[in-house]
């Protein structure tokens, strides 16, 4: 096939047709024409060269381009694969930290059972105790309002006093009266109020029961403070006051969520009594709801117009962040009316879909109460939500702007809704992030677009996933204008996102370049030529060359960042191993502590029952004597009863140290009677009763009604004794005698004589 060659020719030459010949017949027929002789035409041939051989040197050059960024990838992914098998080791040694938390988890479990033991049997001493010590308070009297004289015999005064009032008993009380003390309560309230100005007052409690009660508590000392402020003189409401004043009142740290809620409550309480009563407390209290930095409501569980209360005590503005959002238009006019007591207006994260709602509602009805009363209630609003790290107390910029992003859209719902235009008055709300994040993938790019445009300054932009739809990457690049700084967070994007992140600045670059020019050649094929393709190559190379170097370095600069956070976990990891083997420690002296404290409270347990049936040996129990017979003088007519029941028994006369019935309600009449306790002074008298009474059992008679008699025995050792009943009836209808053993032991006498004990 003939080819049409053409050059820069002189005037004297010509342009002649050459065919694919052999070299050599070129040569022979060239030097036949010595009258038209023309020049060499291969060196001007290096301007037009083929456009195939043009096309691979492209081809071969992009290539070697991108050989070399693949030689760059592989590096990455060699230093990933090497990052991968150190997070390999960090996750084993997660793993096993995990099963060494999860083991001591179960230890502490297991204690916290043995601790609940230890606990309820405490609590069933202390009831124990308190009854011993009310049992023995039952004889003792309180006399209030005697005045005191220094020096003087309080004893004899109480005698004085106490014959007055039962002249009967003059003779005897010298006898009577054992000890007599006097409590000086005024005088230790003072001595407080002088020398402990230091101490401060906490409280603790595990659930909303304890946390009333203590709200209760501290209302009513606040009520008898003020009250003795006015009797006494003395400023008990200013020493409470400053007691309750620290900062994380009234606790021992920090629990905002609660330290809210108890000082809501008790403010509650306050406005309460203050209606009953007419008398104004808040005052007083004023440094108490002075205590914390910031105030945690949950609006759908609790009356705004308490918040307003006690932000109006405060000295300063206070933030406020919500946890919960109420829907009701009287709880969004309450809490417009905090505003201006609020520095900073937070959301609680987790609250996030209602609050955007609450939000938009919140400004919607601050532009209509601007509307319908002149004040600046918008502006107030808006000024308290536009601080950098909004709706939060610490800036996360991928909430923000997760956050902010949703408010958006509702508020162009609602402009589209109603017709109504939000978004100026909200323009310094959405200027709050110092950087704006976006999953391309997850969200649309128009919301970005528009958020953008409310800018005053241009924003950097950081993405987090990308999204192959071409109107995305379209209106992606509507947004480069309003960008300062466009960034890939390569952390969480892989090799195949990250090639389309380059797609995506491929198209950026080729938008924006210019279109190569086409050269129409004779045949009509539209041909380029290399000068042209060779400087948009050169253009585009240069290009994504340097935007490569700049995602190389970021990406090594975060991979060493990730070496970095790796080692660190490590060396906390040992650092948490060597915390548990403390722990371990710690758990094992526990466990000590609390086997010793088992072994202690055994030994208590039987002191104390020891002493309940000592405190017990010379009771008895007298059971069918009829209700109120008795009369005033229980202890003497008691005495009468076992004399006249017993006399032919007993070698000395009864004498009786007190009685009395048994603390219960008084019984119908057609029921039993209560017991009588008895107690006599001898306890030889009081082994003669038991004994005759078990051989006459059935047969004791009083005023003709049949009575019995028993040890009094402490509640332990009763219900032990019963657990026996049962087997001793049995024993009974076979013909076995049966006796049971101080405290719970069953004796049978057998035919043999031999004697068997049976404990339980």
């Amino acid at each position: 096939m003939p080819v049409i060659t053409s050059g820069a020719l002189a005037e004297h030459e010509y342009v002649m047709e050459v065919d694919h010949v052999d070299h050599k017949e070129k040569r022979k027929e060239s030097s036949s024409l010595q009258n038209t002789p023309t020049k060499v035409q291969a060196k001007k041939q290096k301007g037009n060269e083929n456009p195939e051989i043009s096309n691979a040197a492209l081809l071969e050059t992009i290539v070697t381009r991108f050989d070399l960024q693949d030689g760059k990838l592989s590096s990455i992914e060699h230093k990933i694969t090497e990052n991968s098998l150190m997070i390999v080791n960090l996750t084993k040694a997660v793993e096993f930290n995990a099963a060494e938390i999860k083991d001591c988890k179960t230890k502490i479990n297991l204690f916290e059972k043995q601790l609940t033991s230890v606990v309820t049997s405490h609590a069933d001493l202390i009831s124990r105790t308190s009854e011993l010590e009310r049992y023995k308070r039952r004889w003792n009297l309180r006399v209030i309002g005697m005045k005191e004289t220094a020096g003087e015999d309080i004893r004899r005064e109480i005698v004085s006093l106490l014959a007055e009032i039962a002249p009967h008993l003059q003779h005897k009380l010298e006898d009577i009266v054992d000890t007599v003390m006097l409590l000086h309560i005024l005088q230790e309230w003072q001595y407080f109020s002088t020398t402990c100005q230091a101490k401060l007052l906490k409280f603790w409690f595990s659930d909303d029961e304890e946390m009333k009660i203590a709200v209760k508590l501290l209302l009513n000392l606040s009520v008898a403070a003020v009250e003795n402020d006015t009797v006494t003189g003395t400023r008990f409401s200013t020493l409470l006051s400053s007691v309750c004043s620290y900062k994380t009142f009234p606790f021992d740290q920090e629990y905002c969520d609660d330290q809210s809620d108890f000082l809501l409550d008790l403010c509650s309480h306050v406005k309460n009594y203050e209606t009953q009563t007419g008398r104004s407390f808040l005052p007083a209290l004023q440094l108490v709801f002075q205590s914390p930095d910031v105030w945690i409501i949950d609006l759908s569980q609790r009356k705004t117009f308490i918040l307003l209360e006690v932000l109006k005590l405060q000295t300063e503005k206070k933030p406020v962040e919500l946890i919960g959002c109420s829907e009701e238009e009287s709880e969004m006019k309450s809490f417009l009316q905090c505003l201006p007591y609020i520095s900073q207006l937070r959301i609680d994260y987790w609250n996030r879909g209602q609050a955007e709602q609450f939000l938009l509602s919140l400004f919607i009805k601050a532009a209509e109460t601007e509307t319908q009363t002149g004040e600046q209630m918008l502006k107030l609003l808006t000024s308290v939500c536009a601080y950098r790290s909004f709706p939060y107390q610490w800036t996360d910029s991928i909430k923000q702007s997760d956050f902010l992003l949703d408010l958006y859209s509702h508020v162009k719902n609602y402009e589209t809704q109603t017709g109504r235009s939000f978004l100026p008055a909200l323009q310094s709300v959405f200027q709050s992030p110092d950087v704006w994040i976006i999953d391309l993938s997850q969200r649309k790019t128009s919301v970005l677009l528009e958020v953008l445009k409310l800018q005053t300054e241009k924003k950097p932009v950081d993405l987090r996933g990308c999204s192959e739809e071409e109107s995305e990457v379209k209106s992606f690049l509507q947004c480069l204008p309003y960008i300062s700084q466009l960034s890939f967070y390569l952390q969480l994007i892989s090799l195949l996102n990250l090639f389309k992140v380059v797609d995506l600045l491929i198209c950026w670059f080729v938008v924006n370049m210019p279109k190569a020019k086409a050269v129409q050649t004779d045949s009509n094929v539209e041909t380029v030529t290399m000068a042209s393709l060779t400087h948009l190559l050169e253009s585009l190379r240069t290009a994504i060359s340097e935007d490569f170097k700049q995602t190389f370095s970021a990406l090594e600069t975060k991979l060493n960042g990730v070496i970095t956070t790796v080692t660190e976990h490590a060396e906390k990891l040992e650092t948490l191993e060597s915390e548990g083997d403390a722990r371990e420690l710690c758990l094992k002296a526990a466990k000590e502590s609390i086997t010793k404290l088992q072994t202690d409270h055994a030994k208590l347990a039987a002191k104390i029952a020891d002493l309940e049936s000592r405190s017990r040996r010379n009771n008895i129990r007298v059971i069918g004597v009829p209700e109120s017979v008795e009369g005033p003088q229980p202890t003497a007519f008691c005495a009468k009863i076992l004399e006249e029941v017993f006399g032919g028994v007993l070698d000395s006369p009864v004498e009786c140290e007190r009685a009395h019935r048994a603390l219960a309600s008084i019984p119908p009449s057609n029921q039993r009677p209560r017991p009588i306790i008895l107690r006599l002074l001898r306890f030889q008298v009081k082994d003669k009763t038991i004994r005759h009474a078990r051989t006459m059992r059935g047969r004791l008679l009083f005023w003709g009604h049949p009575i019995l008699v028993f040890e009094d025995y402490p509640p332990d050792v009763v219900e032990q004794r019963k657990e026996f009943k049962t087997d001793m009836s049995e024993l009974y209808e076979r013909g076995f005698k049966s006796v049971l053993l101080y405290p719970a032991r069953l004796y049978i006498k057998m035919e043999s004589e031999a004697r068997n004990t049976f404990p339980r």
